[in-house]
């Protein structure tokens, strides 16, 4: 690790955190897998919005609402972190197939929402990858996966990487 970063600790005492991000105002939020909520540390104190029964992944768009994903329910939900509003995002696909223990979310360069999902998928290629377009269409874009856990879009926008955890590859 490089000397020079200065770690800090910000908050204590959180329900296994994960998926930190730095919004648009510079406010620093994280999910609470098992509280299930989300939770930001600002200048103002901790301020914690509750999600669903778990909170996995999360992810601001260009209008500064979170994306959140929760596996115990099945679903991703949409937070409006001004509001505290939150409402369900889908939890099923166009043709009506369930979600399952989505994780990771990313956009594409066309504001499409990718969301890995991992299932049961430790031992056997049944985890999958789903977007949502602008216009709320729900569907499943790459089956068989081993535990996709992760998502990201190159710089270019143009190649998209996921790991398969328990393969240990990219």
């Amino acid at each position: 690790m490089n000397s020079s970063y200065k770690l800090t600790t910000l908050l204590k005492g959180l329900n296994f955190p994960g998926a930190p991000i730095v919004d648009k105002k510079g406010d620093i939020w994280c999910t609470e897998l098992f509280a299930g909520s989300i939770t930001k540390f600002s200048k103002d104190g901790p301020n914690s919005i509750r999600i669903g029964t778990t909170a996995n992944g999360m992810i601001e768009d260009a209008h500064g609402n979170f994306y959140v994903t929760g596996s115990a329910e099945n679903a991703v939900r949409l937070c409006n972190p001004k509001t505290g509003q939150v409402s369900l995002l889908f939890d099923k696909t166009g043709n009506g197939e369930l979600v399952y223990r989505p994780n990771d979310l990313c956009f594409d360069k066309r504001s499409n929402l990718l969301v890995t999902c991992h299932a049961e998928s430790r031992t056997r290629p049944g985890g999958y990858i789903l977007v949502q377009t602008p216009i709320g269409n729900v569907r499943n874009i790459s089956k068989e996966k081993f535990f996709p856990n992760g998502i990201a879009f190159d710089e270019s926008g143009t190649t998209l990487f996921f790991p398969g955890t328990y393969k240990h590859r990219v």
